[in-house]
């Protein structure tokens, strides 16, 4: 094979243990590559021992499958031969993130809270990206407008708007001319509407769709990137850092669970945020999760799937999904 020693893989190249098969992520080209576990073995040996060592060991009589698997890992661009492996160091794994908040969802019926007020928290607690939903009832178009105003002078990166479908709401102009003029909105989807179809100014942007997708849970999908890797070892990608308020002005991990921490009404959702009960989601991350914790993809598996976790494990386990109008409170200091 080669003169050189030693066999790294490239630093944004993981590897990852199943309970019957094993994975690579690649984080560069955002893929995974399965593989035996055998070679997962094979590669964590690699990494402190030079190639001919970990040959002996794994392979003394079968060479030319030994070989086969490097040959593998060098056609997909996915190690290399070097002489000095400390000159490569691995990647940090470390999960970083300036904001309290990641992502906020608001659903807001023009009574019950100020939702002004709801949206400068926000913005004080760094949230990146905002999902507002917006029920309009009797209330004109205009009425919404100051709020989209003061949303291009907050920090928020994205913010994706869900409105009611309504006979007297905005017409598909009206819409169009929102995103045009609102550079922070991402998508505008009008549901519940009597027709499926994507805006044809905006096609990409919006959309409108017979169902009310706010009583859909998302549904489960795979992401790979360094960020989400990495934020997946530890907490659990969907809840984590994440706040929703109710049109009723409820504090939640997600609105389609029951229970509620508070209301904004009486509570700064900093005081929220700060509260153990409330964060506890936040750390249901992959290996703490029955189901998950034994899959190769678990640090690429995205779902909102409905978590409750046992106390005598400290795992958590997949409940069938609840969705309750009445929200079951939950205490947290004013």
């Amino acid at each position: 094979m080669s003169t050189k020693p030693y066999f790294c893989l490239y630093a944004h190249n993981l590897v990852v243990r199943g309970a019957t098969r094993s994975a690579i992520y690649d984080l560069q080209r955002q893929t995974i590559i399965p593989i035996p576990s055998i070679l997962h073995s094979i590669l964590t040996h690699l990494k402190q021992y030079p190639w001919r060592e970990t040959q002996r060991i794994f392979a003394s009589r079968n060479e030319a499958l030994f070989g086969q698997y490097m040959q593998f890992l060098l056609d997909r661009e996915l190690g290399f031969f070097v002489s000095s492996p400390a000159c490569f160091p691995a990647l940090d794994l470390q999960w970083h993130s300036p904001h309290h908040i990641q992502n906020a969802v608001v659903s807001y019926a023009f009574r019950d809270y100020d939702l002004e007020d709801v949206l400068s928290q926000l913005d004080a607690l760094h949230c990146r990206h905002l999902e507002l939903q917006l029920n309009l009832g009797s209330h004109c178009w205009e009425d919404v407008l100051p709020f989209f105003q003061q949303l291009q002078t907050t920090g928020f990166l994205s913010v994706n708007v869900v409105l009611a479908y309504s006979a007297a709401g905005p017409s598909e102009q009206q819409l169009a001319e929102l995103y045009q003029q609102c550079g922070k909105i991402q998508h505008i989807l009008v549901h519940s509407a009597p027709y499926n179809r994507v805006g044809s100014a905006h096609p990409h942007n919006l959309a409108f769709v017979r169902t009310d997708v706010r009583t859909t849970k998302p549904r489960n999908r795979y992401v790979v990137s360094s960020e989400y890797f990495t934020e997946a070892l530890r907490y659990n990608p969907y809840y984590n850092r994440k706040v929703c308020v109710s049109e009723t002005g409820h504090v939640k991990n997600c609105l389609l669970r029951p229970e509620h921490f508070a209301t904004v009404q009486t509570t700064r959702l900093a005081t929220v945020l700060g509260d153990p009960a409330f964060q506890e989601l936040w750390h249901a991350a992959a290996d703490h999760t029955v189901g998950l914790r034994d899959s190769e993809l678990r640090y690429a598996h995205f779902s909102a799937d409905y978590l409750v976790r046992d106390t005598a494990s400290g795992l958590y386990t997949h409940v069938p999904y609840l969705v309750s109008a009445q929200p079951v409170p939950q205490a947290v200091a004013a």
